[in-house]
């Protein structure tokens, strides 16, 4: 807001209009707002995507959560990751001060993931079918397929697929994609390069990250003794929280894994 941006809340948009070098936006008030570019990043039911016809997602993956006061527990709760509990997917209970958030997240079927589904799950494990303020939201994945075809219109976050498959985690990609939509933006502006060029280089990464998340997902849901083994490998423990404590992405985390260095230090820890 202190560089000039304008905020400004709209109810929906009517039409997007692609000209030779602008974008016009008519919102359904018949409003027209009109920019050089524009970044859709109005999340997994992206209107920006629908209307225009950037892309045409073919997966989501589905969460819900919800809570329970710590009254009501009959049986005391730890942090837990229960994966397996659903297929392709996990359960997690989360303490907090005065409740439990309890949850469900699948990149597979979407029905296992319901009301029912939670109460059952929260009664096996912590003796209550009661759980308040319980949501359920769709989860953009599937990013690897983006290719920007427009040199004026672009996808970023959860409008895009742009959550981690395997955990359903998007903020970090959808951080990264706007920074990478920015910088791309003022690259073409400043240099008169081509956006979508840009734009398609700066997101190249991701993209890779989301397709090899894809491949490590299946591989894990479809191996959950192999990977409970891994998982419970103190040196890959430690590598793996180190690495989401740095920011790393899954590929990275994975190649500091087999890294020469990665192997040094743990024989040093033996």
């Amino acid at each position: 807001m202190r560089q000039g941006a304008e905020f400004e809340v709209i109810p929906g948009i009517q039409s997007i209009d692609q000209e030779k070098d602008s974008v016009a936006l008519t919102d359904s008030r018949g409003q027209v707002y009109r920019g050089r570019y524009l970044i859709g990043a109005d999340g997994v039911h992206s209107q920006v995507r629908k209307i225009t016809g950037e892309f045409k997602p073919t997966h989501t993956a589905f969460a819900t959560e919800g809570i329970v006061p710590l009254e009501k527990c009959q049986s005391g709760s730890e942090f837990t990751f229960d994966y397996g509990v659903v297929q392709n997917g996990y359960g997690w209970l989360i303490p907090k001060h005065d409740h439990v958030n309890v949850g469900l997240y699948t990149c597979g079927d979407s029905r296992q993931i319901c009301k029912a589904g939670l109460r059952e799950y929260t009664e096996k494990n912590l003796g209550t079918g009661t759980v308040e303020h319980i949501v359920g939201f769709p989860i953009g994945i599937g990013g690897d397929a983006y290719v920007p075809r427009s040199s004026l219109v672009f996808l970023v976050g959860d409008a895009t697929g742009f959550a981690d498959p395997l955990l359903g985690e998007g903020i970090h990609n959808a951080i990264k994609s706007g920074q990478a939509a920015a910088t791309a933006l003022i690259a073409a502006i400043q240099s008169g390069a081509d956006a979508n060029l840009a734009y398609r280089a700066a997101i190249e990464d991701i993209r890779q990250d989301i397709c090899n998340c894809r491949k490590i997902s299946y591989l894990f849901y479809n191996q959950l003794s192999m990977s409970y083994a891994l998982l419970k490998s103190r040196h890959f423990q430690s590598r793996l929280l180190k690495g989401f404590a740095q920011g790393m992405t899954m590929t990275e985390i994975r190649q500091a894994f087999f890294s020469r260095n990665f192997l040094s230090v743990s024989k040093t820890e033996h």
